[in-house]
């Protein structure tokens, strides 16, 4: 199955994407593979006018595959740092696994039967959902205004970023230290195949590569992903029976989840590795022993 492809898009996406980058050495990437795109003057198409209304949400790298259909190449610039975003799933399993943990633990004292424990498991889920979100949100958005202004300062900086009189490939080669033959060819194979010329290494040497910063909104997407995750395995066993004994083995298939995610984050240092479970277990139990008490006092 061959793939479509509409050109005559290709110098209005780049243009659309330049925008976005003003001031940059990206965006004298961009209007310089625009350039070469197409001689077409056509008004771009619905497809193409959809696409960049997408990318206004969502990074460019992840929608390349579709700027392929229209001739867009060289997206490497935009690659995201998925880094910040996996450690807040990775949080998100870790404080789901947790308070799944407690919440079971404090319906199995309280004596509730299995449905009403998967009834609580949803209400733990959702209200820890909420909670994870709108917590990751906010501390994320303390930070978004200050990384905001270190990226303008960066963009203004001429050690990292080019002279504004620096309008084309060759002139960013040559101000990164390349020769003037070199950057001249080096600019007609980045305008002829820039998919595979530009390597994430030639990016950094050109200064191409835009900092991902990771919006706050990612932030809590992640961190809400991670408690569904991290509730998902013990709700799963909840859900196979009426026996009590699948609450049991939720419980400790939660355990198990928990010591995997002390294995994959701290290696195999036994003080890590305790310190998490063991903590979930005392905590857990506490929960477990004030729900007993409160059911046989009360």
């Amino acid at each position: 199955m061959t793939m479509q492809t509409n050109f005559s898009d290709a110098t209005w996406l780049y243009r659309r994407l330049s925008d976005a980058v003003s001031g940059t050495p990206t965006q004298v990437l961009l209007l310089d593979l625009a350039r070469h795109a197409s001689d077409q003057a056509c008004a771009p198409t619905v497809s193409a006018r959809w696409l960049a209304g997408l990318s206004r949400w969502i990074n460019p790298w992840w929608l390349r595959h579709w700027y392929a259909r229209h001739g867009v190449r060289g997206l490497e610039v935009f690659r995201p740092d998925v880094r910040p975003w996996l450690a807040a799933v990775w949080a998100g399993i870790q404080s789901g696994v947790l308070v799944f943990m407690c919440v079971l633990a404090g319906g199995v004292g309280a004596g509730f039967a299995i449905a009403a424990l998967f009834l609580l498991g949803l209400i733990g889920l959702m209200l820890g959902c909420v909670w994870q979100g709108v917590s990751r949100y906010m501390t994320a958005h303390a930070r978004w205004a200050g990384q905001q202004a270190e990226l303008a300062l960066q963009h203004a900086d001429p050690a990292q970023y080019p002279p504004e009189g620096a309008t084309t490939l060759e002139l960013i080669a040559i101000a990164r230290g390349l020769a003037p033959d070199k950057a001249h060819r080096l600019a007609q194979a980045i305008r002829h195949a820039p998919d595979a010329i530009l390597t994430p290494d030639l990016c950094r040497v050109l200064c191409l590569v835009e900092p991902s910063l990771p919006t706050p909104l990612s932030q809590a997407g992640g961190a809400m992903l991670g408690t569904v995750a991290g509730f998902l395995p013990g709700m799963l066993c909840l859900g196979a029976g009426p026996s009590l004994g699948w609450a049991l083995l939720a419980y400790l298939l939660s355990g198990v989840g928990l010591v995997g995610l002390a294995i994959r984050h701290g290696g195999h240092r036994l003080m890590g590795i305790s310190r998490l479970v063991g903590g979930a277990v005392l905590l857990s139990g506490l929960v477990f022993l004030l729900a007993w008490t409160l059911r046989h006092v009360w």
